[in-house]
């Protein structure tokens, strides 16, 4: 099973109850996706997002940037210590 979410959801700029949903998908047993495209940059120390606002990356399946991996910007994403390189892959 495969939840997915928006860190920030753009049309309000609500942020996702990330730690919630987290508890719930271990509980299942399901993998997550976060999409951080209206997040990174903005939350968290480092900028990567609602995961890293949470300090939850570790626990997330697969964090999805959106549009900033389309426009072209992925090294510095992979330059960014706080990311897993293999985050970065399965977002591509």
């Amino acid at each position: 099973m495969l939840a997915v979410v928006d860190g920030v959801f753009s049309m309000e700029g609500d942020i996702a109850p990330l730690p919630e949903i987290v508890e719930l998908c271990e509980h299942h047993a399901a993998r997550l996706l976060v999409d951080e495209a209206h997040a990174v940059g903005v939350l968290g120390e480092h900028g990567t997002g609602t995961s890293e606002l949470f300090g939850l990356a570790d626990r997330i399946s697969v964090i999805h940037w959106g549009q900033v991996i389309a426009e072209g910007t992925p090294e510095g994403l992979r330059q960014n210590p706080w990311i897993r390189a293999s985050q970065i892959g399965e977002a591509v």
